[in-house]
């Protein structure tokens, strides 16, 4: 496994300005791709990313990032800010080793809670909002093993 964590001030240009603590972590882990229980060894045909085959020594890649405070923008005009707020993503990837063979399928899940945001400095125009919540759950890609006939349609 590999691991990195820590916290910072960020400031780009002045454009980007807040405090981020973060948490990175990487390790290898056997995916149930069907949701059948149990990890089950290759299947010699093609599937989508939700099928079979299960996926063995997967690379899992997460990032949690706390905000504590955070403003995008210009200082004295047009800038988002928000007073804090979390984001969660997890990344899995086949192994090198099935990619090659043929597995292109990755998963991603995301949430990410903003506690409140706001837009300010355009004149006569405020937005706010509080309790945000964004999620994202996906599964993409195929399994194509090596020398597979796919017929395309036209």
């Amino acid at each position: 496994m590999v691991q990195a964590s820590g916290t910072g001030t960020v400031n780009v240009f002045d454009f980007v300005a807040g405090t981020v603590t973060f948490v990175f972590k990487q390790q290898t882990v056997d995916v149930d791709a069907d949701s059948s229980g149990s990890i089950v060894p290759g299947i010699p045909s093609v599937h989508g990313a939700r099928g079979p085959p299960d996926a063995f020594g997967a690379t899992l890649s997460t990032l949690g990032l706390t905000v504590t405070d955070l403003t995008i923008g210009i200082t004295n005009g047009p800038r988002f800010t928000t007073t804090g707020g979390t984001l969660a993503l997890a990344v899995v990837t086949p192994s090198a080793a099935d990619q090659l063979a043929g597995d292109g399928r990755y998963w991603v899940a995301l949430k990410s809670d903003i506690a409140s945001a706001q837009l300010t400095g355009i004149d006569g125009f405020t937005l706010f909002g509080s309790a945000i919540t964004v999620q994202l759950n996906q599964a993409r890609g195929i399994y194509q093993p090596a020398g597979a006939n796919i017929l395309q349609a036209r």
